[in-house]
């Protein structure tokens, strides 16, 4: 049961990520990402269908963006790295209208990443290159 509930979810945001991508969003409400964010899943690399889990790549993830623009993400709830970042509106590979782009001051840890979706519980990104992988996060409750 919890695998055909997992399955179903990937499904789930790959469509979505997929209509992201035919539909790219022009105007994200960044505010909105702002806490702590726990990593569930990413979809992408060469085949478009690569799935990441936790279970899979033997870590758990999770990140926090701060309003003063400080970026921490953990590794197995042990800090993997800090850096600043700014968020910022660009054409990418995605889409010829302009995105909202996350740049990382620490840009060899840390990819520019597309900032497709936020909203109250969930946050997507993607990588900006022509392998790319879409994270799927939840939001941590304070």
């Amino acid at each position: 049961m919890n695998n055909l509930i997992c399955v179903g979810a990937v499904v789930l945001v790959f469509l979505h990520l997929l209509a992201c991508s035919k539909t790219s969003p022009t105007q994200v409400e960044t505010d909105s990402i702002y806490g702590q964010w726990a990593w569930q899943f990413s979809i992408g690399g060469i085949s478009g269908r690569d799935t990441l889990t936790p279970t899979r790549v033997g870590f758990t993830r999770r990140v926090q963006f701060s309003q003063d623009g400080l970026f921490q993400e953990f590794r197995n709830d042990s800090l993997f790295g800090i850096s600043q970042f700014t968020i910022t509106r660009e054409r990418t590979i995605f889409s010829p209208d302009s995105l909202q782009v996350i740049h990382f001051q620490d840009s060899v840890r840390f990819q520019a990443q597309v900032l497709w979706t936020v909203s109250r519980d969930s946050l997507v990104l993607g990588d900006i290159h022509v392998e790319p992988y879409g994270h799927y996060f939840t939001r941590i409750s304070d």
